[in-house]
């Protein structure tokens, strides 16, 4: 019997649509298993990150305002922690689920798609209750700041050519996937996250616009923070991304589909 082609394979994992939205639900709660607050426990995190950090480091800076700063990194944090977890989740797609493929006719497809509605779930989770936090603090937003909501749309659609990307890179060089931790942390430390844009120096403004993160953040937090469109580059950057990150992706996948396996 003739192996399925990539369309079929993606039709048949839409089909198993409540499999793969049970798999993604249960990817959050498992880690807080026989805990009293369960997935809550996955915002709370954040929420604690935020308001710890967000404030000392807002001190730390001396700007002038820790409110202010506690406001910047509210809208920039949880969006950066969406980022950082899918990218860390999509090195291990396929050797996590490898009991499933080695022993069940299921799709391999559809295991993107898992951590693909995943990152949309913590995307629902963390962004608006960073965007509260911000409310809280004093933010005053116009309606300008509902263009995060199609900027959000825009991020989840790089993150999931970054999914599917990542899968098979982490499943055919399996030491990329230990050191992924360290090259997060790197860019989250070099990404106008916990500092500002505004802190480079005009000469060195450049250190964030070649950061693809710094304009996938800006397309949520300059609607939110700045109450303003994104700029024009960073949505020429992130148009193109996803274009060509697509194309790549699917590429390969088809590509290298029947190999995964292998790599198991």
């Amino acid at each position: 019997m003739a192996a399925p082609t990539l369309a079929q394979d993606i039709r048949k994992a839409l089909r198993l649509h409540r499999v793969w939205t049970f798999l993604a639900r249960r990817s959050i709660s498992k880690p807080y298993d026989r805990t009293k607050l369960g997935w809550i426990w996955a915002p709370l995190n954040v929420l604690l990150h935020t308001l710890i950090i967000g404030f000392v480091w807002g001190s730390v800076i001396g700007s002038g305002d820790a409110l202010d700063h506690l406001v910047y990194f509210s809208l920039s944090y949880p969006i950066w922690a969406v980022i950082g977890r899918t990218i860390g989740d999509a090195m291990n797609v396929w050797p996590q689920n490898s009991k499933y493929i080695n022993h069940m006719p299921m799709p391999l497809s559809m295991f993107p798609m898992v951590s693909m509605l995943k990152a949309v779930l913590l995307a629902l989770m963390f962004i608006p209750m960073g965007f509260v936090v911000s409310l809280i603090c004093g933010l005053r937003p116009n309606p300008v700041a509902l263009l995060a909501i199609p900027g959000a749309i825009l991020l989840l659609l790089n993150l999931g050519w970054v999914i599917l990307f990542l899968s098979m890179v982490g499943a055919r060089f399996r030491d990329v996937a230990k050191f992924t931790p360290n090259i997060l942390l790197i860019i989250y430390l070099t990404t106008p996250i916990i500092w500002g844009y505004h802190n480079l120096s005009p000469r060195r403004k450049w250190i964030a616009e070649i950061n693809p993160v710094y304009h996938l953040v800006e397309l949520v937090r300059t609607p939110l923070y700045r109450d303003a469109p994104p700029a024009t580059n960073t949505l020429l950057i992130t148009s193109i991304m996803m274009v060509v990150g697509w194309a790549v992706a699917l590429w390969l996948f088809s590509v290298y589909r029947k190999r995964i396996v292998l790599w198991l």
